[in-house]
């Protein structure tokens, strides 16, 4: 196996079909890459740039060309997601996880979602539909009538978000951020 022409070491794979992902996204998907894959790396993705750069560990990278910078200890969620305790929805602050793997902006669970200063900010907009590794589902699609934020980084009224209804799985976090919302941030994310 190579990436980017250079050989990778071993690493624990799981076979799947990927056929109804490539489906949604128009294009095929031939893996995708996990924290067995990229656990002794260090990963940026530049929002900005719209780049992604897997170095090896140690790797230097220049976060002086940040204007703002926050960092946060590299907590797992379920093994598998960067956790962190601080995202703010007004003057709300619970644990998310950052998941470079949804399209979407927030998707809350069910207890975040009914704190009562985040049930009345929800105002219904409709549906959308979305396809991840558990299959596809149609969610009702809502806007946060209040600013979120993680660290410095604050972004007003008016973000897209889901609701899932069961809860969180394993709990230990109130919510999910994906690519929508890190973008809108405009955020350089390097995991190390």
């Amino acid at each position: 196996l190579s990436l980017g022409g250079r050989p990778v070491a071993r690493f624990d794979a799981l076979a799947a079909d990927l056929s109804s992902l490539s489906a949604r996204y128009g294009r095929p998907l031939d893996a995708i890459l996990g924290t067995s894959f990229l656990g002794d790396k260090r990963v940026l993705i530049d929002y900005p740039r719209r780049s992604l750069s897997i170095l090896p560990a140690g790797s230097a990278v220049a976060a002086s060309a940040c204007r703002r910078q926050w960092s946060a200890p590299l907590r797992l969620f379920d093994e598998s997601y960067p956790l962190v305790a601080d995202f703010r929805i007004g003057a709300t602050t619970m644990p998310a996880t950052l998941d470079t793997g949804y399209n979407g902006a927030v998707a809350l669970f069910g207890p975040a979602a009914d704190l009562p200063d985040v049930r009345a900010a929800l105002v219904e907009a409709g549906s959308v539909e979305h396809a991840g590794a558990r299959g596809s589902a149609t969610s009702v699609r809502y806007v946060l009538a209040l600013p979120v934020g993680l660290g410095p980084f604050t972004l007003p009224a008016g973000q897209a978000a889901i609701v899932h209804a069961a809860g969180d799985h394993a709990g230990g976090r109130a919510a999910n951020l994906g690519n929508r919302l890190l973008d809108a941030m405009q955020l350089r994310e390097l995991l190390d």
